[in-house]
């Protein structure tokens, strides 16, 4: 309703103060009172005018349909958003896609990378392997270094197989 505590309001649409109908009345605690004439013997309007806003003079449907644009507005922007999110959501996607594809790349060029070193390593150990089957070395030692020789190569256990000649000794260690 249109009354406001101890403040003269006029009920209804404003008329001049002339009109039996609409009178000026006064809110107080106790319920309305007319100081003007008995509110038994006129009937008070039923009807209350349509709210306005009180800082914009607009009236209610064209405020109901501002609203309702700017809803408008906000779910087609809404809309927008989701499409945007969902074209970031691929985009990432694809990028998380290539990425997993350089990992994997990158993952089996490491692979095959050491595979090749494991192999030569393999093959390293292989030839000595090998060589420790054949003679590992031939020195010619001199007749005074022979005993210190035998004796070193008996304490490392390598097969000593000593050939001698005019100037020395010839040793061939094997393992």
């Amino acid at each position: 309703m249109n009354i406001k505590l101890g403040k003269k309001f006029i009920l209804g649409q404003q008329q001049s103060s002339d009109s039996p109908s609409q009178r000026s009345f006064v809110q107080t605690n106790r319920g309305i009172k007319s100081p003007l004439h008995n509110a038994e013997q006129e009937e008070i309007p039923q009807y209350i005018q349509p709210p306005t806003d009180p800082t914009n003079s607009m009236p209610v449907r064209d405020q109901i349909n501002k609203l309702e644009n700017f809803l408008n507005e906000f779910e087609s922007d809404l809309k927008q958003s989701k499409l945007d999110m969902e074209q970031i959501r691929q985009s990432f996607s694809k990028m998380e896609d290539s990425a997993k594809k350089q990992w994997d790349l990158l993952f089996e060029e490491c692979s095959l990378k050491v595979k090749e070193t494991g192999d030569r390593i393999y093959n390293i150990q292989q030839q000595i392997n090998e060589m420790t089957d054949k003679q590992v070395s031939d020195v010619l030692i001199l007749r005074g270094q022979y005993d210190e020789n035998v004796q070193f190569a008996k304490n490392l256990n390598l097969k000593v197989n000593v050939i001698e000649n005019d100037v020395g000794f010839k040793i061939v260690y094997k393992f």
